[in-house]
């Protein structure tokens, strides 16, 4: 497994920079992104989450490589899970299809 070491975080957006230019995917959470089902997620990379009620900034998604979405079955009235249930839906995810 590979770690980035990063000796001083400057902002988030900086980061997010830093993994695009060295060619990582930047996966984010978006209602109308494509269902994780068929997602690539052979390319390393850092996942986004925003929060419920607004979602990802408009600063963040502009560097967001890959839009992606948890898909809702059912009558569901819920329009999103939170935040932790689904990072652990997408960890889960991308461990089950990565080697």
């Amino acid at each position: 497994m590979n770690y980035l070491n990063l000796v001083k975080l400057f902002t988030f957006l900086i980061i997010l920079g830093l993994l695009s230019s060295c060619k990582k995917e930047i996966y984010g959470t978006f209602m109308e992104g494509n269902a994780i089902s068929k997602i690539d997620f052979s390319i390393p990379g850092i996942i986004v989450l925003g929060n419920e009620g607004q979602g990802i900034s408009k600063d963040i998604s502009n560097l967001v490589s890959k839009k992606i979405s948890i898909p809702s079955f059912g009558n569901s009235e819920a329009e999103s899970l939170n935040v932790a249930s689904a990072a652990a839906v997408l960890l889960y995810e991308m461990r089950r299809v990565r080697p």
